[in-house]
Protein backbone atom coordinates (compact mmCIF):
# COMPACT_ATOMS: atom_id res chain seq x y z
CA UNK A 1 0.00 0.00 0.00
CA UNK A 2 2.99 2.30 0.58
CA UNK A 3 4.61 1.93 -2.55
CA UNK A 4 0.69 2.31 -4.10
CA UNK A 5 0.77 5.87 -2.54
CA UNK A 6 3.94 7.03 -3.62
CA UNK A 7 3.15 5.84 -6.95
CA UNK A 8 -0.03 7.73 -7.14
CA UNK A 9 1.89 10.95 -5.92
CA UNK A 10 4.11 11.19 -8.45
CA UNK A 11 1.34 11.16 -11.52
CA UNK A 12 1.78 15.03 -13.18
CA UNK A 13 -2.22 14.89 -12.74
CA UNK A 14 -2.81 14.31 -8.82
CA UNK A 15 -2.03 17.70 -7.67
CA UNK A 16 -4.58 18.95 -10.68
CA UNK A 17 -7.02 16.87 -9.96
CA UNK A 18 -6.80 17.57 -6.11
CA UNK A 19 -6.92 21.09 -6.94
CA UNK A 20 -9.70 21.14 -9.11
CA UNK A 21 -11.90 18.72 -6.81
CA UNK A 22 -11.17 21.31 -4.07
CA UNK A 23 -12.74 24.16 -6.32
CA UNK A 24 -15.74 22.21 -7.29
CA UNK A 25 -16.28 21.76 -3.48
CA UNK A 26 -15.74 25.20 -2.48
CA UNK A 27 -18.37 26.30 -5.33
CA UNK A 28 -20.98 23.60 -3.80
CA UNK A 29 -20.40 25.24 -0.46
CA UNK A 30 -20.85 28.65 -1.87
CA UNK A 31 -24.16 27.52 -3.32
CA UNK A 32 -25.41 25.98 -0.41
CA UNK A 33 -24.54 29.15 1.69
CA UNK A 34 -26.51 31.36 -0.45
CA UNK A 35 -29.38 28.55 -1.14
CA UNK A 36 -31.10 28.00 2.19
CA UNK A 37 -32.80 24.22 2.38
CA UNK A 38 -36.49 24.43 1.52
CA UNK A 39 -38.42 23.43 4.81
CA UNK A 40 -41.43 22.00 2.37
CA UNK A 41 -39.55 21.39 -0.32
CA UNK A 42 -36.28 20.02 0.72
CA UNK A 43 -35.68 18.25 -2.67
CA UNK A 44 -36.31 21.74 -5.06
CA UNK A 45 -32.71 22.90 -3.59
CA UNK A 46 -28.91 22.02 -3.46
CA UNK A 47 -29.34 20.84 -0.17
CA UNK A 48 -31.08 17.25 -1.36
CA UNK A 49 -28.07 17.12 -3.78
CA UNK A 50 -24.95 17.87 -2.40
CA UNK A 51 -25.68 18.73 1.08
CA UNK A 52 -23.80 15.91 2.73
CA UNK A 53 -20.51 18.21 1.43
CA UNK A 54 -21.49 20.52 3.88
CA UNK A 55 -22.03 17.82 6.65
CA UNK A 56 -18.81 16.21 5.64
CA UNK A 57 -17.06 19.28 7.66
CA UNK A 58 -14.38 18.53 9.82
CA UNK A 59 -15.43 20.58 13.14
CA UNK A 60 -18.94 20.42 12.61
CA UNK A 61 -18.73 16.77 12.42
CA UNK A 62 -16.91 16.69 15.61
CA UNK A 63 -19.47 18.45 17.15
CA UNK A 64 -22.25 16.90 15.91
CA UNK A 65 -20.49 13.36 16.79
CA UNK A 66 -20.77 12.51 13.25
CA UNK A 67 -18.50 9.26 13.61
CA UNK A 68 -18.87 8.27 10.19
CA UNK A 69 -17.41 11.09 8.78
CA UNK A 70 -14.97 11.24 11.54
CA UNK A 71 -13.69 8.07 10.51
CA UNK A 72 -13.77 8.35 6.85
CA UNK A 73 -11.44 11.70 7.76
CA UNK A 74 -9.12 9.91 9.42
CA UNK A 75 -8.95 6.86 7.33
CA UNK A 76 -8.46 9.32 4.47
CA UNK A 77 -5.66 11.12 6.36
CA UNK A 78 -3.61 7.88 6.82
CA UNK A 79 -3.84 6.93 3.64
CA UNK A 80 -3.16 10.17 1.26
CA UNK A 81 -2.24 12.74 4.06
CA UNK A 82 -3.88 16.01 4.70
CA UNK A 83 -6.58 15.54 1.95
CA UNK A 84 -9.16 17.46 3.91
CA UNK A 85 -7.29 20.03 3.66
CA UNK A 86 -6.20 20.07 -0.15
CA UNK A 87 -9.82 19.29 -0.90
CA UNK A 88 -12.20 19.49 1.59
CA UNK A 89 -11.71 22.71 3.38
CA UNK A 90 -12.69 25.68 1.70
CA UNK A 91 -10.79 28.03 3.98
CA UNK A 92 -7.46 26.03 2.17
CA UNK A 93 -8.60 25.65 -1.26
CA UNK A 94 -9.07 29.78 -1.12
CA UNK A 95 -5.51 30.29 0.18
CA UNK A 96 -4.73 27.77 -2.78
CA UNK A 97 -6.75 30.29 -5.35
CA UNK A 98 -4.51 33.35 -3.82
CA UNK A 99 -1.47 31.42 -3.79
CA UNK A 100 -1.07 30.11 -7.71
CA UNK A 101 -2.88 33.67 -8.39
CA UNK A 102 -0.47 35.87 -6.56
CA UNK A 103 2.08 38.62 -8.59
CA UNK A 104 4.51 37.73 -5.89
CA UNK A 105 6.11 34.70 -6.68
CA UNK A 106 6.63 36.01 -10.32
CA UNK A 107 8.85 39.17 -8.48
CA UNK A 108 10.75 36.06 -7.50
CA UNK A 109 9.84 35.94 -3.93
CA UNK A 110 11.05 32.89 -2.53
CA UNK A 111 8.11 30.80 -0.87
CA UNK A 112 8.74 28.31 2.20
CA UNK A 113 9.50 24.82 0.36
CA UNK A 114 6.44 22.66 1.07
CA UNK A 115 8.02 19.71 1.53
CA UNK A 116 10.11 20.61 4.13
CA UNK A 117 9.60 19.37 7.77
CA UNK A 118 7.59 21.98 9.97
CA UNK A 119 10.17 23.43 12.69
CA UNK A 120 9.91 22.92 16.23
CA UNK A 121 8.55 26.61 16.87
CA UNK A 122 5.68 26.11 14.73
CA UNK A 123 4.92 22.92 16.13
CA UNK A 124 4.64 24.71 19.79
CA UNK A 125 2.85 27.89 18.41
CA UNK A 126 -0.09 25.10 16.19
CA UNK A 127 -0.20 22.63 19.65
CA UNK A 128 -0.83 25.85 21.47
CA UNK A 129 -3.45 27.06 19.72
CA UNK A 130 -5.08 23.54 19.64
CA UNK A 131 -4.76 23.58 23.42
CA UNK A 132 -6.58 26.71 23.87
CA UNK A 133 -9.72 26.04 21.33
CA UNK A 134 -9.93 22.68 23.55
CA UNK A 135 -10.16 24.07 26.86
CA UNK A 136 -12.16 27.10 24.89
CA UNK A 137 -14.61 24.52 23.77
CA UNK A 138 -14.83 22.33 26.88
CA UNK A 139 -15.63 25.92 29.07
CA UNK A 140 -18.41 26.43 26.78
CA UNK A 141 -16.92 29.49 25.13
CA UNK A 142 -17.17 28.18 21.65
CA UNK A 143 -14.98 26.05 19.57
CA UNK A 144 -15.53 27.89 16.31
CA UNK A 145 -13.70 31.13 16.27
CA UNK A 146 -10.81 29.17 14.81
CA UNK A 147 -12.87 26.39 12.73
CA UNK A 148 -11.49 26.84 8.98
CA UNK A 149 -15.07 26.06 7.52
CA UNK A 150 -16.57 28.41 10.05
CA UNK A 151 -14.25 31.19 9.50
CA UNK A 152 -15.20 30.77 5.27
CA UNK A 153 -18.89 30.82 5.94
CA UNK A 154 -18.95 33.87 8.20
CA UNK A 155 -16.95 35.13 5.52
CA UNK A 156 -19.47 34.83 2.84
CA UNK A 157 -22.25 35.75 5.46
CA UNK A 158 -20.58 39.39 5.08
CA UNK A 159 -22.49 40.47 2.02
CA UNK A 160 -24.59 42.03 2.03
CA UNK A 161 -22.15 45.02 4.12
CA UNK A 162 -24.96 46.83 4.57
CA UNK A 163 -27.21 44.89 6.88
CA UNK A 164 -24.23 43.68 9.33
CA UNK A 165 -22.96 45.51 12.34
CA UNK A 166 -19.90 46.58 12.86
CA UNK A 167 -18.85 44.17 15.41
CA UNK A 168 -19.92 40.96 13.27
CA UNK A 169 -18.32 42.62 10.52
CA UNK A 170 -14.85 42.54 12.49
CA UNK A 171 -15.14 39.05 13.70
CA UNK A 172 -16.07 37.82 10.63
CA UNK A 173 -13.42 39.79 8.22
CA UNK A 174 -10.44 39.32 10.32
CA UNK A 175 -9.83 35.70 10.34
CA UNK A 176 -10.55 35.54 6.52
CA UNK A 177 -8.39 38.52 5.64
CA UNK A 178 -5.22 37.28 7.44
CA UNK A 179 -5.54 33.54 6.14
CA UNK A 180 -5.45 35.62 1.96
CA UNK A 181 -2.94 37.68 2.73
CA UNK A 182 -1.11 35.52 4.18
CA UNK A 183 -1.72 33.11 1.35
CA UNK A 184 -1.10 35.56 -1.37
CA UNK A 185 1.86 37.61 0.22
CA UNK A 186 3.62 34.80 -1.02
CA UNK A 187 4.42 32.30 2.09
CA UNK A 188 1.83 29.41 1.28
CA UNK A 189 -0.49 28.04 3.67
CA UNK A 190 0.65 29.82 6.49
CA UNK A 191 -2.71 30.31 8.42
CA UNK A 192 -3.17 26.00 7.67
CA UNK A 193 -0.15 25.29 8.74
CA UNK A 194 0.33 27.51 12.03
CA UNK A 195 -2.77 28.56 13.03
CA UNK A 196 -5.83 26.25 12.16
CA UNK A 197 -6.56 23.57 15.15
CA UNK A 198 -7.98 21.46 12.45
CA UNK A 199 -4.95 21.51 10.16
CA UNK A 200 -2.69 20.47 13.58
CA UNK A 201 -5.47 17.47 13.81
CA UNK A 202 -4.00 16.63 10.45
CA UNK A 203 -0.16 17.06 10.57
CA UNK A 204 -0.24 14.80 13.86
CA UNK A 205 -2.65 12.63 12.00
CA UNK A 206 -0.07 12.62 8.58
CA UNK A 207 2.61 11.57 10.56
CA UNK A 208 1.44 7.96 10.52
CA UNK A 209 0.11 8.16 6.78
CA UNK A 210 0.73 5.00 4.78
CA UNK A 211 4.00 5.49 2.52
CA UNK A 212 5.02 8.55 3.68
CA UNK A 213 7.75 10.98 2.59
CA UNK A 214 11.35 10.41 4.46
CA UNK A 215 13.11 13.42 4.74
CA UNK A 216 17.26 13.60 5.48
CA UNK A 217 19.14 16.20 7.17
CA UNK A 218 20.49 17.37 4.18
CA UNK A 219 17.08 18.38 2.60
CA UNK A 220 16.83 22.30 2.36
CA UNK A 221 19.94 22.29 1.47
CA UNK A 222 20.02 21.45 -2.04
CA UNK A 223 17.99 24.95 -3.28
CA UNK A 224 16.31 22.65 -5.99
CA UNK A 225 12.81 24.20 -4.54
CA UNK A 226 13.88 27.70 -5.12
CA UNK A 227 14.33 30.06 -8.38
CA UNK A 228 17.35 29.38 -10.42
CA UNK A 229 18.49 33.05 -10.25
CA UNK A 230 17.43 32.51 -6.52
CA UNK A 231 20.66 29.23 -6.03
CA UNK A 232 24.06 30.26 -5.11
CA UNK A 233 27.43 28.26 -6.27
CA UNK A 234 28.08 25.08 -3.93
CA UNK A 235 29.88 25.77 -0.97
CA UNK A 236 28.01 29.38 -0.80
CA UNK A 237 26.89 30.83 2.08
CA UNK A 238 23.22 29.18 2.52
Amino acid sequence: MGAFTERLKKFPWRDSAVFTLGIANLLAIATLFFIPPDPIEPGRTPWEWWGWIARAQFMPAVLALDFAVIAATIAATLLFGRIYCEAVCPLGVTQDILRKASFLKRLGVRRVCPRLPVSRPVWIVRLCVLAAVIILAAAGLGAFWLDPYAIFCRALALFPLEEQDTAFIVFAAVPFAAAAVLSFAGKGRIWCNAVCPAGTVFAILAKFKIGKTRFNRACGRCRECFPAHDAQPQGGKQ
